[in-house]
């Protein structure tokens, strides 16, 4: 539907290409996944405090790629080949907060510190083919309804 608004009233023509770029690529760490299978009683949330991000879902590993996109600032592709639901508990600083741990009175961890400490999981930048919108042509004013 908005597609199409944008083709017809602002001449909207685009492609989808694949293009190398950098992205964030998430891997089983040398030592294994810390991952569990949830568990029905589990109470799942996701908070923001003084201390930092938490999270607490059942998820799978590609929506968990898609949350971290959104903390990182860029796409994450998910590589570890584990495929299943996931009771997910981690916590972690957002980028640039230096904020004090309750349990261990130091730090907390950035994102993928604590992905590689509580989830087993790598965090690594990487050139990947990635699937990206060309927008060849928009008018910057609609036509006429």
């Amino acid at each position: 539907m908005l597609r199409t608004l944008l083709e017809e009233r602002f001449h909207l023509v685009y492609q989808v290409e694949n293009r190398e770029m950098s992205a964030f690529v998430l891997t089983v760490a040398s030592g294994g996944t810390k991952l569990k299978p949830p568990e029905d009683v589990e109470d799942y949330s996701w908070r923001r405090d003084k201390t930092g991000i938490h999270l607490r879902q059942r998820t799978n590993l590609k929506d968990l790629a898609s949350y971290l996109s959104t903390q990182l600032g860029g796409p994450v592709v998910d590589e570890t080949g584990l495929a299943g639901l996931f009771a997910v508990k981690l916590d972690f600083a957002p980028d640039g907060w230096l904020i004090r741990s309750k349990s261990r009175g130091g730090p907390a961890p950035t994102l993928p510190d604590a992905l590689l400490q509580q989830l087993g999981l790598k965090l690594e930048t990487k050139k990947r083919q990635m699937q990206t919108l060309v927008v060849n042509q928009i008018d910057k004013v609609p036509t006429a309804n």
